[in-house]
């Protein structure tokens, strides 16, 4: 209960939602990490790449680190920069392949699996979250036919995102919508279409951020599962025939 109450004055202090803030991190932010010994850039770079996966952006993490004095302006700008590198992500509730340094500030913020609401409410171990079969019904009724290229793209991109944000197949993804146009490859007003055209087909729930409010300025998605069968699906089957038909007789290259 106390870590829960910490959660909730860390997320109100730095206007962060306090359902995404894991209790771990919430205790990072509470300390002046300097007098406990460890290396203030690894404390930063672990707070940064959390609050990276929950949508809070570049300046505001910035912000927060300083703020909160977790670390000096150097270490944060490296901080910030090294947990914005795709390669890295979100560090998990286990050790697994963590390096030695940051296992062992993990160890001692970490408020213990089964006392922890945030290890509880997101289902515990990654590998017991995703169902690969579920996802296979995507391509099994055809929506990879269906969907536009960039509604395509984006749709795969929820899915690498549930991955690296550990929330499971179908679970809350929560990413801004510079980083969501950016992963497709697209502009933010295109993206807008993009999103409002999956949920229209039902196949994602999406409520967007509002880039006024600092607590709430990233996108919300989720992906409807189990995947629905196209509305439509008489129309496209007819539709693939007249394509393979056109093409067999050379008027489609």
């Amino acid at each position: 209960m106390e870590d829960l109450e910490l959660v909730r004055e860390i997320a109100d202090r730095y206007s962060l939602e306090s359902g995404e803030l894991r209790p771990c991190v919430a205790r990072m932010l509470n300390n002046e990490i300097n007098s406990l010994g460890f290396k203030s850039e690894h404390i930063a770079y672990m707070v940064a790449i959390d609050l990276i996966y929950i949508g809070v952006d570049e300046s505001r993490i910035r912000e927060i680190l300083i703020e909160s004095k977790t670390a000096n302006v150097a270490d944060v700008r490296s901080a910030v920069q090294s947990a914005k590198d795709p390669k890295y992500k979100r560090w998990s509730c286990e050790s697994d392949t963590m390096k030695f340094d940051l296992d062992q500030i993990r160890q001692y913020f970490c408020v213990e699996k089964e006392h922890c609401f945030w290890f509880i409410t997101h289902g515990g171990k990654l590998n017991d979250k995703f169902d690969d079969k579920a996802d296979r019904m995507f391509e099994k009724y055809g929506w990879h036919h269906i969907c536009p290229p960039y509604e395509y793209i984006l749709y795969v991109k929820i899915r690498e995102l549930e991955r690296l944000q550990d929330v499971g197949t179908g679970g809350l993804v929560i990413a801004s919508h510079d980083k969501l146009s950016y992963m497709v490859g697209c502009t933010r007003r295109h993206m807008t279409d993009i999103t409002n055209n999956l949920k229209g087909k039902g196949l994602i729930y999406y409520r967007p951020g509002d880039p006024s409010r600092k607590e709430n300025r990233a996108s919300r998605i989720q992906r409807v599962i189990p995947i629905p069968e196209p509305r439509d699906l008489v129309s496209y089957t007819q539709k693939l025939k007249e394509f393979e038909q056109f093409k067999r007789l050379g008027r489609i290259d």
